[in-house]
């Protein structure tokens, strides 16, 4: 990929796509994205990616991860670090579960990655690393907007694989599945992909809802499904992320603790996503690789180091909440959120690729032990945030 002045994308990229409809996402089990259809977020055009371009995202987050795995095994070495967020507790079982890592494997994540269809290297802009989102929108949506054409989308067949090797790992009588969430909305819909990923692996999976789940340190993780009926799980699929249960549940991660260590359930994802989804991670790449193609750079706090644009991003922020984004003029563009209190880095600002209209697209490269596929998000402003559109593309070249 050529490294010179970014450009526009090309209008020819763009084609229409059928819109789609509250009846079928009823059909794919996306109940909540139906209902909140009203709000267009699926819209009725798609983008053309290269085969060339796919493969140059898949090597990018290849690269990426192995420099998260280099650099959690050298912060490991130094000991606890509170600047990343994270509670003495929980950097021990992260550690605990790194070091161990063929025990606690990391199923699935996602890269957002900028550059590379605007001729442009690609960037990290950060590592969803524990609980990715717009995971619906891109294993079931797009290919039943698409078509004939065909996505970048093997998402839920490295799920499947994923959750096999999981399963394999335990006794046989100790693989059912529970996919927890908070209760309802979006996240019961990315729920349904990892429904479906079970099933194709050849296990049986429920839906829970925090509240209906117990926690036992001694016994691991059951519900009730009718009076004195219980049923344990050897499986749990957390859609809420480690550093919330650190920051808002202590007693829940007290619980986790002996259950993980015990090996009472394999929780996933494992502890130590929760490091790799601080944005401190992003300054302690930016140290390590200061010469690779791939790293902004970044540093602690608030403040820019002496160069152009920048953004400021708290520590564990989602969907682009609070994040700023600053040049020499000061402060171009923010968002609002539930993260303002938060410790914050600084990044190095770096443009999106941008169609002919102004509006912006960013990639999400998922990660299931490798890239596996794409999802994109649009918007006509700087931030990336919950008013960003998904965009579906297709691979041609």
């Amino acid at each position: 990929m050529v490294d010179q002045a970014a450009v526009a994308l090309e209008d020819s990229r763009f084609s229409s796509a059928p819109r789609i409809t509250k009846k079928q996402l009823q059909a794919l089990g996306l109940f909540w994205f139906a209902k909140h259809l009203d709000e267009e977020y699926f819209i009725d055009e798609c983008i053309r990616i290269s085969k060339e371009e796919q493969q140059t995202f898949s090597a990018c987050a290849k690269t990426c991860y192995g420099y998260f795995e280099e650099t959690l095994d050298k912060l490991f070495s130094k000991g606890y670090n509170p600047s990343f967020g994270l509670s003495a507790k929980l950097w021990t079982l992260a550690e605990l579960t790194f070091r161990q890592r063929g025990r606690y494997p990391h199923v699935f994540g996602r890269f957002d990655i900028s550059g590379i269809t605007n001729r442009m290297p690609g960037k990290l802009i950060e590592f969803n690393a524990d609980t990715a989102t717009v995971l619906a929108e891109a294993a079931l949506v797009q290919n039943m907007q698409l078509g004939k054409k065909k996505p970048w989308n093997e998402i839920i067949d490295h799920l499947a694989r994923g959750l096999k090797e999981v399963a394999e790992a335990r006794a046989p009588d100790d693989r059912t599945v529970l996919i927890v969430t908070m209760g309802g909305g979006e996240d019961d819909d990315n729920a349904r992909v990892w429904q479906l990923a079970a099933e194709q692996a050849g296990l049986v999976a429920d839906l829970g809802h925090l509240p209906s789940v117990t926690f036992s340190a001694d016994e691991g993780v059951f519900r009730e499904l009718n009076v004195g009926e219980w049923i344990q799980y050897g499986i749990v699929v957390k859609m809420f992320p480690w550093d919330w249960i650190d920051r808002e549940e202590p007693d829940l991660l007290d619980l986790l603790i002996p259950i993980v260590e015990k090996e009472l359930a394999t929780i996933i994802n494992p502890p130590y996503t929760s490091l790799m989804q601080s944005k401190g991670m992003l300054v302690e790449l930016a140290e390590q690789y200061p010469e690779s193609k791939h790293i902004l750079r970044a540093g602690w706090g608030d403040q820019t180091r002496a160069f152009g644009s920048y953004v400021t991003k708290p520590m564990f922020g989602r969907e682009g909440e609070n994040v700023r984004v600053f040049n020499g003029n000061g402060l171009r563009e923010e968002a609002e959120g539930d993260y303002a209190e938060q410790p914050r880095i600084w990044q190095q600002f770096v443009e999106l690729p941008k169609d002919s209209d102004g509006d912006l697209y960013q990639a999400g490269v998922y990660w299931a032990k490798f890239p596996c596929g794409l999802g994109y998000r649009r918007r006509d402003g700087l931030i990336i945030d919950e008013d960003a559109e998904f965009i579906s593309h297709f691979i041609k070249d």
